[in-house]
């Protein structure tokens, strides 16, 4: 089923100092970004979620973030065939020749979660 964006009531839950569209798949297989007209807007990931989950409106989360809540019923996915697109992540620091631990610990972990995120 595609979806018909004047069909819906949006309500965004996501905003970094301008509004964020959202990308997803058209009846074409491309990829489209819109913007809908949200009731209101958060940019923090766990407000987002606890929005969601507090049934205020639809939202755009990467998949790590949401998996849980999935998992166990209390999210339930929506336009999963117009938002199959993959976002790249990158993990940049300062070129000095030795990582901080605390930051290598980071990029590790991130580095073993990433085949997660890709399958599930």
């Amino acid at each position: 089923m595609r979806w018909n964006q004047s069909s819906v009531r949006w309500k965004r839950h996501y905003r970094r100092g301008q509004t964020l569209a959202w990308t997803v798949e058209n009846a074409a297989g491309e990829s489209v970004r819109i913007d809908p007209r949200p009731t209101f807007e958060l940019s923090d990931g766990d407000a987002i979620m606890r929005a969601a989950l507090n049934d205020r409106g639809l939202c755009q989360v990467p998949s790590s973030l949401a998996r849980e809540s999935i998992d166990n019923g209390d999210l339930v996915p929506v336009l999963e065939a117009q938002s199959a697109h993959e976002v790249p992540v990158h993990a940049v620091w300062p070129a000095t020749r030795h990582l901080l631990p605390k930051m290598r610990l980071v990029v590790d972990e991130q580095l073993k979660q990433a085949p997660i995120w890709r399958t599930r």
